[in-house]
């Protein structure tokens, strides 16, 4: 049976958006992965929350995630529920953050959302509109 993964955004805020992952990632999979993460990271200033919880993460390339965060010097990144393998090997110092559990990763988010200014009623829309239905 083929693997298959499925990507949500769960949240967006002023300064934040929150994807969850959920199924197997593969070889195959690492594309589409990439390509949401970049989508996501549109906005600035931009911290994104990405939530591996529900989602197979053996073959979660840490080499992919550095490339990503490389290729985006204002993205913020916070990777929630990986195994350390991928922490140790992604770690990138003040851009990228690990959150072993949504609660903490929920905790931060709070923090970095208080902190920013309101997102303005144009804005929200344009978000809600280019938001894919779950």
């Amino acid at each position: 049976m083929p693997k298959s993964m499925r990507i949500r955004l769960l949240a967006v805020g002023g300064a934040s958006r929150w994807i969850a992952v959920s199924g197997a990632l593969s070889d195959r999979t690492q594309d589409p992965l990439r390509g949401a993460i970049k989508t996501y990271a549109t906005a600035r200033p931009l911290h994104l929350f990405v939530d591996f919880t529900d989602c197979q993460v053996a073959d979660l390339s840490g080499d992919m995630l550095r490339e990503v965060i490389a290729a985006d010097g204002d993205l913020q990144l916070h990777l929630i529920c990986v195994p350390e393998h991928i922490s140790r090997s992604c770690a990138a110092g003040r851009r990228c953050e690990f959150h072993p559990d949504v609660r903490s990763a929920w905790t931060r988010w709070e923090q970095i959302e208080s902190a920013a200014p309101p997102m303005s009623t144009t804005h929200a829309k344009r978000n809600r509109a280019q938001t894919p239905p779950p």
